[in-house]
């Protein structure tokens, strides 16, 4: 096997170069003008480290992630996001839960304020058949319930709680359930392990892990191993590192 000439390996604090940055076609878009921007960034950022003898790896900035997330909960974010209005409820739990894990323990993850309008949002999301949609008016997916329902509880206030529907949560899971011990993502929907973890997730967050919801799911999951002892995503389907963990996470 070839291996990395000594000069050819990564070296911490060695410089970016201009020529590792990508090619220019002499095509602009302005997705490619951003990159660039990018690039020239992180190349100035290197550069200053190296002059001012930093040879260790980058630190992780704290602060400027918090500012950064603190913002984007509040509505601050670029144009491109329109791309994910049916993830709306996705991007308020990454940016909620990217927070939880940056927080202390004595310290609150929103504000009060930013905590109840989040509340209130995601309350807008959801339906009266049950579950939650991407967005408000969207229809039930067990995706974006899952991502409500773990935003809702990383906020954890009473408030936040109480804003869950159980009763109309059950029946959307129930309804999703297939004989063969899987869930459905939505109403004649796909049905992979994706699915079937985010309904066991979404019912174990509000206690309803009950005999119905479970019937079936570990022989379901089990008939998902693949020849390498990975999962794959239904029955007879190559491994896939995501579909293994929803296998192996799925609280039933």
């Amino acid at each position: 096997m070839d291996t990395v000439e000594e000069s050819e390996a990564y070296q911490p604090g060695l410089a970016l170069r201009l020529e590792d940055m990508a090619p220019d076609d002499e095509f602009p878009t302005e997705s490619s003008r951003v990159q660039r921007q990018v690039e020239e960034s992180f190349i100035a950022e290197d550069a200053a480290r190296e002059a001012a003898g930093l040879h260790d790896l980058p630190v992780f900035q704290k602060d400027r992630m918090q500012a950064y997330l603190r913002a984007a909960v509040n509505g601050k974010v670029e144009k491109y996001f329109v791309v994910l209005d049916s993830s709306q409820t996705w991007l308020c739990y990454w940016i909620i839960h990217a927070l939880d894990l940056l927080s202390s323990s004595e310290e609150p993850v929103l504000d009060e304020t930013t905590a109840r309008q989040t509340i209130m949002y995601l309350k807008s999301c959801s339906n009266e058949s049950g579950g939650y949609g991407g967005g408000p008016g969207q229809v039930s997916h067990a995706a974006t319930t899952f991502a409500a329902i773990s935003a809702l509880c990383v906020i954890g206030t009473d408030e936040a709680l109480e804003s869950i529907d159980r009763q109309s949560l059950y029946r959307f899971l129930l309804r999703m359930k297939q004989p063969d011990g899987s869930f459905s993502v939505t109403d004649d929907g796909e049905m992979d392990i994706r699915g079937t973890y985010c309904a066991l997730t979404a019912a174990a967050h509000t206690n309803m892990l009950t005999p119905e919801i479970t019937r079936g799911c570990k022989d379901f999951i089990a008939s998902l191993q693949s020849f390498d002892g990975g999962i794959g995503g239904g029955a007879g389907e190559e491994s896939h590192g995501g579909h293994t963990y929803c296998g192996l996470a799925s609280p039933c």
